[in-house]
């Protein structure tokens, strides 16, 4: 497992591939998206053509968000609090 890890990052998909075309459509929520890894997932799954609700306890959900429609990309940013069960009930409710 631990030459995944010293793999260098992959790049985002540019076009559409078989196993896009299977994400294309479907919803993800992502916590912790405002940044870092987290972010870096939305925005991988939303070139993918996947819906992205960005979940984050920040502001930085909205920058992921803005920088996803700038790439023509579909996202939503939630303020989300995983460690709140109200929050995160909330949260679910807001994506169906």
């Amino acid at each position: 497992m631990t030459d995944i890890l010293e793999r260098a990052p992959v790049a985002a998909p540019r076009g559409r591939s078989e196993s896009s075309s299977r994400l294309s459509g479907r919803v993800a929520l992502i916590t912790g998206g405002g940044s870092g890894l987290g972010a870096a997932t939305a925005q991988v799954l939303a070139a993918a053509g996947m819906h992205v609700a960005i979940g984050d306890v920040t502001e930085g959900g909205a920058a992921t968000a803005d920088a996803i429609g700038k790439d023509g990309g579909s996202s939503m940013p939630l303020h989300l609090d995983v460690t709140d069960a109200a929050s995160a009930r909330d949260g679910i409710a807001i994506i169906l």
